[in-house]
């Protein structure tokens, strides 16, 4: 499917790490908004709750975030091959860590 439409297969890559982040935001107790700003407040949210531990990360979190409205709202077939997978593999990273610090902060409620 990638190969067949890398905008979706980055977009959806996306759409995991905001999920991921959203995720994070109830366990911390905040609710994420809805409409207008709400990706860009996602980024902000990530950049205060993860800290400077995770600055590259947030620092693509906000590139691919940038980019995935570009893709939507103005350009398509943007995406390259390379850059879909590399979006991919970097999604799975980066949920990974959420859910772990997700279940870490379980532990510590207990």
């Amino acid at each position: 499917m990638m190969a067949d439409d890398r905008d979706w297969a980055f977009s959806m890559a996306y759409n995991a790490i905001l999920q991921a982040t959203r995720a994070l935001m109830f366990t911390k107790g905040f609710r994420p908004g809805t409409g207008e700003g709400q990706h860009k407040i996602a980024v902000q949210f990530a950049e205060i709750a993860l800290g400077e531990k995770f600055q590259d990360e947030i620092y693509i979190f906000d590139k691919m975030r940038s980019k995935r409205h570009r893709v939507i709202y103005d350009v398509s077939g943007i995406i390259s091959l390379k850059e879909a997978r590399q979006a991919l593999e970097f999604t799975v990273k980066f949920v990974d860590k959420v859910v772990e610090l997700v279940d870490i902060g379980k532990d510590q409620e207990k």
